[in-house]
């Protein structure tokens, strides 16, 4: 279970808990290895998550 509200609904099923940035960068490194960010736009925020390292500027 993950997200907002999660908590508490995982207490309640007796499921595991996983915050949601974590459970997002997981699932896209299993199923599609080959992306460089994650960006997710949800109803309170966005996140961008950079899953490999990004070139640096000289």
């Amino acid at each position: 279970m993950t997200g907002s509200g999660g908590l508490q609904v995982a207490e309640l099923m007796g499921v595991p808990f996983v915050q949601e940035v974590i459970a997002a960068t997981e699932a896209i490194e299993r199923y599609h290895p080959e992306a460089d960010v994650v960006i997710e736009l949800g109803g309170e925020d966005a996140k961008i998550t950079y899953v490999k390292p990004t070139p640096s500027s000289a």
